[in-house]
């Protein structure tokens, strides 16, 4: 197998450029709170959980495949499956995931001309746009039943929804005046009664 070059993408959450493309680094931003961990690809800041590498292959549309994007797999002019590109950590390769089986190695189209790839979208935007759809993220927290000490708090932080709650981090919260530890169980219980997490860094 080729070399791997290390090239990655993400998705721009300052500027609003969409995908954008080059070298992964981590540093740090100064906010309101003070220092923050920041995630950049090429220089601008993305959403940590869309960072993914590059296989090193493109699809049938000379479009460059990336771990977490949605790909159909054809043999010939028929489509055999659908599956969401991979990194395996335990044997640093890329695989395809097809939910209950992982098909290994991610074949090289060079081996088999009858097969082929076609990216059709990728998981963070997937995900995104589920959670955009959301009805149950714009639920009131006033209507959660929570304390009078943790609404204060949230309507402190401009925090009045479920939606504005997954869209900080456990660790900004933590920063915020007057968030005890009492207040993040009854928050962290009150997400996981309704499946969702906090941000991640």
């Amino acid at each position: 197998m080729e070399a791997l070059q290390w090239k990655f993408r993400g998705y721009d959450i300052v500027g609003n450029k969409g995908w954008v493309y080059g070298d992964l680094t981590h540093n740090q931003k100064v906010t309101k709170t003070g220092l923050e961990p920041r995630t950049m690809v090429g220089g601008y800041e993305v959403a940590p959980e869309s960072v993914s590498l590059w296989t090193g292959r493109k699809d049938c549309n000379d479009k460059e495949i990336y771990a977490g994007d949605i790909v159909k797999v054809y043999y010939g002019d028929k489509c055999v499956f659908e599956a969401t590109v991979i990194w395996y950590e335990d044997s640093l390769q890329f695989m395809l995931d097809e939910g209950d089986r992982c098909y290994s190695p991610f074949i090289p189209l060079k081996c088999d001309m009858n097969i082929r790839y076609e990216v059709v979208g990728n998981v963070y935007e997937r995900d995104h746009q589920k959670k955009e759809d959301n009805p149950i993220l714009d639920k009131k927290l006033v209507d959660c039943g929570l304390s009078i000490r943790t609404l204060s708090v949230c309507k402190y932080n401009d925090i009045e929804t479920l939606r504005d709650l997954t869209n900080i981090s456990r660790v900004e919260f933590l920063t915020f005046r007057n968030s005890g530890k009492k207040t993040l169980n009854e928050l962290d219980f009150l997400l996981n009664q309704y499946n969702l997490n906090w941000k991640s860094l």
